[in-house]
């Protein structure tokens, strides 16, 4: 028999994060938590936890924020239980994504620079 490429806790994981979008998207009244994008999701073997990296489209997130959706963890987590096709719902803990912050600063930082004059030069040719 051939191993499967990937595991059920990859699933799990892909489902879940899928989930947060939706429900964060249909279900969060709170503006700021709104403009929560999940990045990610690690869930462990044993399917007891769930690790959800995210960051905000509007501004970087800082640890604050952080504590501020472990506080709603609970509410995410019975909302994954009705939506989930697994027995049991992970313990969720959400942490900010560095990398998603690093690449938001990059593209911050390009979006400064003054644009080249390719564009004009190639007209004058």
């Amino acid at each position: 028999m051939m191993p499967k490429s990937f595991q059920r806790s990859d699933r799990i994981a892909e489902e879940i994060h899928r989930m947060l979008a939706e429900i964060i998207q249909l279900e969060v009244r709170d503006p700021r938590l709104q403009q929560t994008s999940i990045t990610r999701v690690e869930v462990t073997k044993d399917l007891s936890y769930a690790k959800v990296f995210f960051g905000f489209l509007t501004e970087l997130a800082k640890p604050k924020d952080a504590d501020q959706l472990n506080k709603a963890a609970g509410f995410f987590r019975s909302q994954l239980a009705r939506r989930l096709t697994a027995r049991t719902v992970p313990e969720l803990r959400f942490e900010v994504d560095i990398a998603f912050q690093k690449g938001e600063i990059v593209r911050e930082m390009l979006d400064q620079l003054p644009k080249s004059n390719n564009e004009d030069d190639s007209e004058n040719d």
